[in-house]
């Protein structure tokens, strides 16, 4: 039983750095777009 507790916790964190990694993508994407718009 702990083991698949164990399970969900890895896939939680995976999806929680997932989703920051994402987040801090489209920011470092748009900051980009941002720079080549201002030039």
């Amino acid at each position: 039983m702990n083991h698949y507790i164990k399970e969900d916790t890895n896939s939680l964190c995976f999806q929680v750095l997932c989703r920051f990694f994402m987040i801090h993508l489209a920011a470092s994407l748009r900051k980009t777009a941002g720079s080549w718009m201002g030039v």
